[in-house]
């Protein structure tokens, strides 16, 4: 989530740490007046803090063309990492077999 500043500029963004979103949203929640700005905060920072997480993990963040972030296809990289074991898995028992399925020793 970005906090607008007023500046002499237009607007700018300032980035808070994840710690200062959770305080923030606490404090907003608490006062009934502020029940969808609390929402609104607390939707962003987990947003926030989710894509934290995926940069941690590796994976980046593009924009799609409708605008909207989303991650890498994830499904695409569990099948590629599957089918690579699947291929060590049989190297490993034509290393054992000797290829032809007689036994090595």
């Amino acid at each position: 989530m970005k906090k607008y500043v007023k500046s002499n500029t237009p607007y700018r963004t300032v980035s808070l740490p994840n710690e200062q979103y959770i305080e923030i949203v606490k404090h907003v929640s608490e006062d009934s007046q502020y029940s969808s700005v609390a929402n609104f905060l607390r939707q962003a920072a987990s947003e926030k803090i989710r894509s934290d997480l995926l940069k941690l993990r590796g994976y980046r963040q593009v924009e799609n063309v409708m605008g909207v972030k989303a991650p890498f296809d994830l499904e695409a990289k569990i099948k590629k990492l599957e089918k690579r074991i699947i291929r060590l898995e049989q190297k490993k028992k034509n290393v054992e077999t000797n290829g032809n399925g007689h036994g090595l020793i």
